[in-house]
């Protein structure tokens, strides 16, 4: 069986950044990386994007390094070049996500973005899911 490959909006790794509990379903997809059960797919902007969000939020973070988990995703990740798209009028910020999940031919994209993401779902062979979601498509797989 494939592994499934995955791209995660910035809202996840925020959401992984902040919280306090370890067992929340970012924490553990953000933890599944570099394992075999996922395949993080990024894109310079994608990881531009963590990066931002994660300096804008680093003080309420749970984390004594909270840029090496951006590292730490960067090297796990493989990298492709996005995709042009354009399908997110209201906020185009958000295709980069989209073109990065069609370049690298993601079988999920993980958001919170309940007003642009999620209800494009599903969008050109890609899952856009919660992280609480996409954890159990791929539990269900195996």
């Amino acid at each position: 069986m494939t592994v499934p490959r995955l791209v995660l909006d910035a809202s996840v790794v925020l959401a992984a950044l902040l919280t306090p509990n370890r067992r929340s379903a970012s924490c553990l997809l953000v933890e599944a990386i570099g394992t075999s059960l996922v395949q993080l797919v990024v894109s310079v902007p994608v990881m531009a994007e963590y990066r931002r969000t994660v300096e804008e939020h680093a003080a309420g973070s749970r984390l004594e390094d909270p840029l090496g988990l951006v590292l730490d995703l960067g090297a796990a990740a493989e990298r492709v070049e996005p995709t042009g798209v354009q399908v997110v009028k209201a906020d185009p910020s958000d295709d980069v996500y989209l073109g990065t999940a069609l370049a690298g031919q993601a079988s999920y994209l993980a958001t919170f973005d309940r007003r642009h993401l999620l209800p494009l779902e599903p969008w050109k062979g890609v899952r856009i899911l919660t992280p609480g979601d996409v954890l159990r498509a791929i539990r269900d797989r195996y």
